[in-house]
């Protein structure tokens, strides 16, 4: 299996000029789709192939909101084209995963499912980009606003 993955990748690489690529011994490899880290590990024990990305950092505030949108995209892969977005509280960061049976794909669909899967990745960071700029404005206009004096009179 893990010849089959090697020689799939190299032809993926040739037809978007990335001659030479394969991946680690360990069956993992990265590549790089418009700044989008897409990772690639085939799992040689399941035969699953998983591909994933960190997509951003969790914003300081607001982030009620933002997992309801994860959870949310993730009813029914509605917004996520089969993928699923999850955080890694570790690190908070927001992460896409697929998995995919690795023996099912040939080279046209080894293809459409990593153009599907940036696709759904970029929408995300964009996504989450607006969020912390939306995060940044808050906190830029509570720190200019100035402490007034609370007045008034208890009825």
């Amino acid at each position: 299996m893990q010849s089959k993955f090697v020689e799939m990748l190299k032809r993926f690489g040739n037809s978007v000029d990335l001659e030479g690529f394969e991946p680690s011994d360990t069956g993992a490899c990265s590549l790089v789709f418009d700044g989008i880290i897409v990772n690639l590990e085939l799992r040689k024990k399941t035969g699953l192939l998983f591909i994933y990305s960190t997509l951003g950092f969790l914003p300081d505030s607001g982030r009620e909101s933002l997992y309801r949108s994860l959870l949310a995209a993730n009813v029914f892969f509605e917004k996520t084209q089969g993928a699923t977005l999850g955080i890694d509280e570790n690190s908070d960061v927001v992460i896409l995963q697929y998995q995919v049976p690795f023996l099912s794909l040939d080279d046209e669909s080894f293809y459409l499912t990593i153009e599907n899967f940036v696709n759904v990745a970029d929408l995300w960071v964009t996504r989450l980009e607006k969020i912390a700029q939306e995060d940044v404005n808050d906190s830029a206009a509570e720190s200019t606003t100035p402490d007034m004096p609370i007045v008034g009179i208890k009825i």
